[in-house]
Order: C-alpha cells, then structure tokens, then sequence
C-alpha cells in the first residue's frame, strides 16, 4: 500500500508496478499525477481520516505500507503499520524527524554536533547577531522545506 500518488511518488509506483507486486494507491485526489497510469490501484481517502485509511488497510491486509517523498503520508504509515504489526519506523520518531526544529533540538540535548539553529515565526524573532552569513533559511517541517 502507497501512501500518496502525486509525481513525488511516481517513480517508486512504477518501480512497484515493473516488480509486479500487487499495489494500492491511497490519495485524496481522484486527479493525482499517478491516477492517469495507475487509476485502477487509486484508492480515494482523504488523509485526514486517519480511521477511513485503517479501515482500508485491515480490508486490504497489505503486507508493508510505505510513503515515499511525503512528510504528512510517513507520519499516517508508521500509525498504521503499528496498528497493523507490520515493520515500520516508530511513529514517535517519524513525528521527531519530520520537524527539523524538534530534531535539532534533540540532537543538541543529546551532546551530539549540531550546526547552529533558531527557531521562529516572524524577523523578529530571529538573533541574527550570532551568526556570521551565509546562512540557511528553511521551514522546520513539511515539503516546504526541500531544497
């Protein structure tokens, strides 16, 4: 079971589809880019429906869940796998290493090399003094942040 079908995933739907594993695509968009290839393997459940998607998958008995290139589909995987008993990462580690912030922050409470990092919402927030530039600029989580 894939969890996203947009041209992030596709590559690695294709290479499940030349493998000839049996497959089913979850999205939210019956237009999704892998919908023009793959439509018959399109499921449609919208993401926020965490118990629809369960539902699905027990009916489905998938024997792994992956979620390629897909920040909000990792999280929704390492759920279900667990729920499920199938191998997946931990969610609680999924959520740690999908918020760049939080995960700077315990590789820093760990004694661990971390470059530096702020946090923040708006300029003002930010002590720019100490830094010396260049610097990065980037979203703590989400695609938003790929680059």
């Amino acid at each position: 079971m894939i969890l996203g079908g947009s041209y992030l995933q596709f590559e690695f739907i294709k290479s499940v589809n030349l493998l000839k594993y049996d497959f089913k695509i979850i999205d939210q968009n019956q237009h999704c880019y892998s919908s023009k290839y793959f439509k018959h393997n399109l499921v449609i459940i919208d993401f926020s429906d965490f118990n629809k998607i369960l539902k699905y998958a027990k009916s489905y008995n998938p024997d792994a869940i992956f979620s390629p290139v897909n920040e909000l589909g990792n999280i929704i995987a390492a759920k279900l796998s667990k729920k499920l008993n199938l191998k997946y990462n931990d969610p609680n580690v999924v959520i740690d290493t999908n918020d760049k912030a939080l995960q700077r922050r315990k590789i820093q409470s760990s004694d661990l090399f971390s470059p530096k990092f702020q946090n923040g919402i708006k300029y003002s927030d930010f002590d720019l003094d100490q830094f010396s530039f260049p610097v990065v600029i980037k979203p703590s989580n989400r695609s938003a942040s790929r680059g």
